[in-house]
């Protein structure tokens, strides 16, 4: 069965996806991984499908959603920590409101 990784990025609000390609690590703030073990990729893909939203595709593994605090806090209920991520970035709870946010689902 097909693996993801699951990472939290900070989005500025001016991002071109279109343009960022393979490299598109490189533009974004990567908060940290979420546990696979609260809710798995594929969980995730067929959130998004349910609610009809549409991923981007930033290679040929990856999408990336948009979401907000509320919706990280309704996906990650019970999430502990953000694993890899600064310390003032240590729970999603912690997170700014006002901030935008994605979900990047990597196929490993």
């Amino acid at each position: 069965m097909t693996e993801f990784v699951i990472e939290l990025i900070r989005l500025r609000g001016d991002e071109r996806w279109e343009d960022w390609g393979p490299d598109w690590r490189g533009e974004v703030e990567r908060l940290g991984r979420l546990s696979p073990k609260e809710r798995s990729g594929w969980e995730l893909l067929d959130h998004f499908r349910q609610q009809k939203v549409s991923g981007t595709q930033l290679d040929w593994g990856t999408l990336v959603f948009p979401v907000g605090k509320d919706d990280l806090v309704a996906l990650y209920p019970n999430i502990g920590r953000i694993e890899g991520e600064s310390p003032a970035t240590a729970h999603i709870a912690d997170l700014p409101e006002d901030d935008e946010y994605a979900l990047a689902v990597i196929e490993c």
